[in-house]
C-alpha cells in the first residue's frame, strides 16, 4: 500500500511556505520512525532583486549517516484557500532567470551542512516572478522497520524563490471575517497590487493580548483573496473588538497594517 503524506510547516510559506513530503511502502498501519534521512533547510524563501544578485541556502544532515540531496526548480500555483499546488507550467515563472548549483550534493557528511547557490543569471522586465526550489534526499535503500513492513523516505523541502525588478510593492487589507462550518473565526486577507504581499498574521484583543499567530502567510499575484482558517472559536469573541496585525518578519516585526474589527 502506499500512502503520500503531504505536511506543510509552520513557518512557511505562503502561509505555509515550505513542504515536507514523506513516501512511505508498507504492508500495514505503523508509527512512522524513520530519522535517518532528517534534514533541514536555513531559510524558507529567497528573494532577488536590483540590490541582492545572489543568495544560497544551507542544507542541514541532521541524521547520523552521509546523506544525499538532489535540487530542482518547480512552479506552483496559489489556491483561494492558500494551499499551494505544483503545476507544470506558471506565467511568471522565474526560472529563466535563475541558476542554481549544486544541482546533486552526494555524502554529505553527518551534522553538517551542504550550500546551495541561487544566482539571477539576467534582469527580467519589470514585475515579479516566482518558482519554487525543492530540495530532495536521495534515499539508497529501504529501512526495515518490523517483519512485513519496510520504509523508503523520501523527504522533500520546498521553498519560494522571488525575483523582483521595478515592482511596486503589494498591499494587504482585511476583509471582514467569517466563521467556519465548525464555528472557527475565518479571516478575509485581500490583496491590494500586482505583486505577492506576505508576513506575519497576528489576532490580539482589546487589552493587546495576543490570540492567535500565523507566521509567513502569503498571497500571490495569481489569487486576490485567500482566506486564512484560525483555531479561535467565533462564539468566544461575539461581541468583541479585535485587531488584525500584519507584521513584517523581515524587519524585527514592524506592524505593517492594523485593522480593528467587531465580532
Amino acid at each position: 500500500m502506499k500512502i503520500e503524506f503531504l505536511k506543510h510547516v509552520k513557518s512557511y510559506l505562503c502561509s505555509r511556505s515550505i513542504i515536507k513530503t514523506l513516501t512511505v511502502t508498507s504492508l500495514a498501519l505503523f508509527t512512522l520512525q524513520a530519522s535517518a534521512g532528517n534534514f533541514k533547510l536555513d531559510k524558507t524563501r529567497i528573494v532577488l532583486d536590483e540590490e541582492v544578485r545572489r543568495d544560497e541556502i544551507r542544507i542541514y544532515n541532521e541524521s547520523d549517516t552521509l546523506q544525499s540531496y538532489r535540487v530542482s526548480l518547480i512552479e506552483m500555483k496559489m489556491n483561494a484557500e492558500g494551499s499551494l499546488v505544483e503545476v507544470e507550467e506558471y506565467e511568471r515563472s522565474a526560472q529563466p532567470y535563475l541558476r542554481i548549483g549544486p544541482r546533486i550534493s552526494r555524502d554529505v557528511k553527518p551534522h553538517s551542512f551542504q550550500k546551495v547557490r541561487i544566482i539571477k543569471r539576467k534582469t527580467p522586465k519589470a514585475g515579479e516572478y516566482r518558482s519554487h526550489l525543492m530540495v530532495e534526499a536521495i534515499t539508497q535503500d529501504p529501512i526495515k522497520q518490523v517483519s512485513g513492513i519496510f520504509i523508503r523516505p523520501n523527504l522533500k523541502y520546498v521553498i519560494p524563490i522571488f525575483v523582483r525588478h521595478g515592482q511596486e510593492p503589494a498591499e494587504l487589507r482585511f476583509g471582514k471575517p467569517g466563521v467556519t462550518e465548525d464555528g472557527k473565526l475565518n479571516l478575509v486577507l485581500n490583496r491590494l497590487g500586482a505583486s505577492s504581499v506576505s508576513g506575519n498574521i497576528v489576532v490580539r484583543d482589546k487589552n493587546n493580548e495576543e490570540l492567535y499567530r500565523a507566521n509567513q502567510v502569503s498571497v500571490y499575484p495569481e489569487i486576490n483573496s485567500r482566506q486564512l482558517n484560525t483555531e479561535l472559536l467565533a462564539k468566544d469573541l461575539e461581541g468583541q473588538a479585535i485587531s488584525l496585525i500584519l507584521e513584517d518578519p523581515s524587519n524585527d516585526d514592524e506592524v505593517v497594517v492594523q485593522q480593528v474589527v467587531k465580532l
